[in-house]
């Protein structure tokens, strides 16, 4: 319960009788609510009487989903089933039954493969508010390898999926962050991908656009030649629609290919990022840039501690990644695929990692 006033102490006193002491914080007055709104799940506004709620109007600013009493100023600002819910002051009953049933997870919808990166646009938007927050600065990966000082970190998307343009994107201009996004052109306008038309809107607001490859395919199948089409027709074709240079590209499928960076430098490529885990430095090769994956129900505070590059922000993960590797070693690329989609299935069964 955020904020502060004359019923604190009774409902203090309340919370305490029901043994609720656990799970019901107060807050006390807040400054800059912003933090406090990116940690909710659904915004609750549970007013008898209202004009126009300022609290109400922030909720939906950052994208919460809204329940809240037809009341006063609150019922011509909330869109019943598109902005929120509204149900009859005075039913706590309903009110508590509106707040449950909000949340709708189409994880359902989403491949088991894909389903550790789908986010929630509401919890993705809580992640952009805390690198918004960050003293460093978001810079494209292009420009990352003639940085030679002060802070600064790089947000990438893979794949083109729609959603970088329907959600991704307006958040990021918003919020005055840049972006690179890697797309594989042949899916360009196509069902569940970014338009050309779109890609050229985000170039303009100043995000990158690399490549993803052409086919998106498994790149330790190819020989040289399969490479340079991957990465050498897909830069062209990318140039051609766009209307601009191309110089930076990522790892499709996961699996690196020692041939690879000849053939991405003989390209023109400046930067390849790849599915290593971890932070860059000056110094470091810019054709094999390593990245910090972003997965389903990650805490704001570690996306947070991982911006900042604070010691110890990656302890967790590259425990992980040290075991995912292992076992990928074990079982070689076929292996590790063929148990890879049930694992996640069932991991994810339930909408967030069991």
């Amino acid at each position: 319960i955020v904020g502060d006033g004359p019923l604190r102490g009774r409902l203090e006193r309340q919370t305490a009788d029901l043994g609720l002491g656990e799970i019901v914080h107060f807050t006390g007055a807040v400054a800059d609510v912003r933090t406090a709104l990116a940690a909710m799940d659904v915004f609750v506004l549970p007013s008898r009487a209202e004009g126009m709620s300022n609290a109400l109007l922030e909720a939906m600013a950052a994208g919460r989903p809204v329940v809240a009493t037809a009341v006063g100023g609150t019922r011509e600002a909330v869109e019943t089933d598109r902005t929120g819910v509204l149900v009859p002051p005075g039913d706590p009953a309903a009110l508590a039954g509106a707040a449950v049933a909000l949340p709708a997870d189409r994880l359902a919808e989403v491949p088991a493969t894909h389903r550790p990166y789908a986010i929630d646009p509401r919890d993705f938007r809580a992640l952009l508010l805390a690198a918004a927050d960050s003293p460093r600065r978001s810079l494209p990966v292009g420009r990352v390898p003639g940085e030679l000082g002060g802070g600064f970190f790089g947000l990438t998307f893979d794949d083109g999926s729609a959603s970088d343009y329907e959600h991704a994107f307006p958040a990021l201009v918003e919020l005055g962050l840049r972006a690179t996004f890697f797309v594989v052109p042949t899916r360009v306008d196509t069902a569940g991908h970014v338009t050309w038309a779109q890609l050229r809107e985000m170039t303009a607001a100043g995000m990158e656009i690399g490549s993803h490859s052409m086919t998106h395919p498994f790149l330790d199948a190819l020989d040289e030649a399969g490479l340079r089409r991957e990465f050498g027709d897909s830069k062209a074709m990318l140039e051609d629609r766009l209307g601009a240079p191309v110089a930076v590209a990522s790892l499709p499928r996961g699996w690196e290919p020692p041939a690879l960076t000849p053939v991405l430098t003989e390209l023109g490529y400046r930067v390849f990022c790849t599915s290593r885990l971890g932070w860059w430095h000056p110094g470091d090769p810019p054709l094999s840039m390593p990245r910090i994956g972003v997965r389903r129900a990650m805490p704001v505070e570690e996306f947070a501690a991982i911006v900042e590059a604070q010691r110890g922000a990656l302890w967790r993960m590259q425990t992980i990644e040290a075991a995912k590797n292992a076992a990928k070693a074990c079982l070689g690329r076929r292996g590790w695929n063929r148990v890879r989609a049930p694992l996640l299935e069932l991991f994810y069964r339930d909408g967030n990692p069991r």
